[in-house]
């Protein structure tokens, strides 16, 4: 697994790649870096790439995630809303599932089939 984070400055957003089998592991790794990457650019939108991913995460992973985010921003200095938009191929039920948890905490994520609504929705 493999991810690449960018700061796409013509578009004002963070892209986040990933390819391969991603664990929780990578997830949480990624998480660390976008958001200092998201901070250091002053850019809270963050689109995510999971198109070439294949899921090795579990629902309770999942239903966990919103809150390992929610800490991560708060070490980070916290104050930012983050918009986060997942573009996906494969886990879309999966990924249904970590949109509604995420909003359920207050979280600003929504899930996409393609990168142009992604990045439409970002922009709003």
């Amino acid at each position: 697994m493999t991810y690449q984070i960018k700061h796409l400055e013509e578009e004002d957003l963070v892209y986040v790649r990933f390819q391969g089998k991603v664990q929780i592991s990578n997830i949480q790794a990624s998480i660390v870096d976008v958001i200092a990457v998201a901070k250091r650019a002053a850019c809270p939108r963050i689109l995510i790439d999971l198109q070439e991913a294949q899921s090795q995460v579990s629902i309770p992973d999942l239903y966990a995630l919103p809150d390992f985010v929610a800490d991560r921003v708060r070490e980070a200095g916290g104050g930012v809303r983050i918009l986060r938009a997942f573009v996906v191929s494969q886990w879309q039920k999966d990924m249904q599932f970590y949109e509604d948890t995420s909003h359920n905490r207050g979280q600003h994520t929504k899930v996409f089939n393609d990168l142009e609504s992604a990045k439409a929705w970002l922009k709003q």
